[in-house]
């Protein structure tokens, strides 16, 4: 999918490299793999992903979030 390793990606890098994706939704699930611990969000809106996953987090802080994006669908 990615031809190399950027290290950390932005959200519009991710949608990018899987094709067409509804922003609202890529975040969603962008999300939902960080609540996970599988990537991680450096900054808003830029993910890296994790060599060795993180203890997942506990809660719904990063799901309340996504209505902050929701003006760039």
């Amino acid at each position: 999918m990615f031809t190399r390793f950027l290290g950390t990606w932005t959200i519009d890098q991710l949608i990018e490299g899987v094709g067409s994706a509804d922003r609202s939704a890529a975040l969603k699930a962008l999300l939902t793999w960080v609540d996970l611990g599988v990537l991680k969000e450096d900054q808003e809106g830029v993910f890296r992903l994790l060599e060795v996953a993180e203890e997942a987090t506990t809660g719904p802080s990063h799901h309340t979030r996504a209505g902050n994006y929701s003006c760039f669908s």
